[in-house]
């Protein structure tokens, strides 16, 4: 679903995929259609797997995969807080603290994960 000013405005859309190289082998098309989508908007997408159920925050173009609800609230609060999704774009965005790019196989839950990495 595409929620825009809090009213649904598509359903059933075919999203562009990611091109990064370094995803997840058991990345299905929705975690990379939510990151696709995080690398060419300013939009922050979670997605639910369908498999484990396991919960992922896509947004600046990274992956935050099998978060607690917890934890997916404070980052919600924390990006909504910062004006993610008030169409003030990437300029406007400081990074949250505890994020990192490129984490180690053993990354805990929530943070980005890359290719041929297991949970």
């Amino acid at each position: 679903m595409v929620i825009q000013n809090n009213r649904i405005v598509a359903a059933g859309c075919l999203l562009p995929l990611s091109e990064q190289t370094d995803i997840k082998k058991s990345f299905g098309t929705r975690h990379r259609a939510a990151l696709g989508m995080s690398e060419q908007s300013d939009v922050v997408i979670l997605v639910v797997s369908e498999e484990s159920g396991a919960i992922s925050l896509a947004y600046d173009g990274k992956i935050y995969y099998d978060i607690s609800p917890v934890e997916i609230t404070r980052r919600l609060n924390k990006l909504l807080d910062r004006g993610f999704l008030k169409g003030e774009g990437d300029a406007a965005l400081p990074e949250l603290s505890g994020e990192t790019t490129g984490a180690p196989a053993e990354a805990p839950s929530g943070m980005p994960v890359g290719i041929n990495e297991e949970r």
